[in-house]
């Protein structure tokens, strides 16, 4: 019996199969370095977007008389998660180290927190440009946003150092 052929079938075969795992393994590991890539990018941003935010926070909430500082409640923008939504959804989440993986769901607890207290804000349509009308005056459940966003900001660069190794 004549078991070359057999033996190079079973070759051609296990060749296929581990090639087809290879290049499986290598679209995942893309796939979860273009979302850590996203999720760094969304960190980015949004510790810019802090940037924007806090001085307009701080004027509502403190009605600081000396700068005469216009803005709207639409001022107040809402952060970026989608990112962190479809990496969280992927699974990625947990191949993450425990702090990186801490890091990341405080900030994004902090992130769903003012993205609803800025909806409150939006809903009832402040007018921030009357001398009575701050965000603690106003909504005392809500006192401490810039305080939050302060502390948010400083998490958010926290995050990007811990991200900054896997991204």
């Amino acid at each position: 019996m004549d078991f070359l052929p057999l033996i190079s079938a079973l070759i051609t075969g296990l060749i296929s199969v581990i090639t087809a795992l290879t290049i499986l393994r290598l679209q995942e590991w893309r796939h979860k370095k273009r979302m850590l890539k996203a999720l760094y990018s969304e960190v980015e941003s949004n510790l810019g977007l802090t940037g924007k935010i806090l001085p307009l926070a701080e004027h509502f909430s403190k009605k600081d008389n000396g700068k005469d500082y216009k803005g709207t409640y639409f001022d107040l923008q809402h952060f970026y998660t989608y990112s962190y939504e479809d990496f969280r959804r992927s699974g990625y989440l947990l191949s993450l180290n425990h702090e990186a993986r801490q890091e990341l769901e405080e900030v994004y607890t902090l992130i769903s927190s003012h993205n609803h207290q800025t909806d409150i804000l939006r809903e009832h349509k402040v007018d921030f440009s009357s001398h009575e009308a701050t965000i603690s005056s106003l909504f005392p459940r809500i006192g401490g946003y810039s305080e939050r966003l302060e502390i948010l900001k400083n998490k958010l660069k926290l995050l990007q150092e811990e991200l900054r190794c896997y991204a």
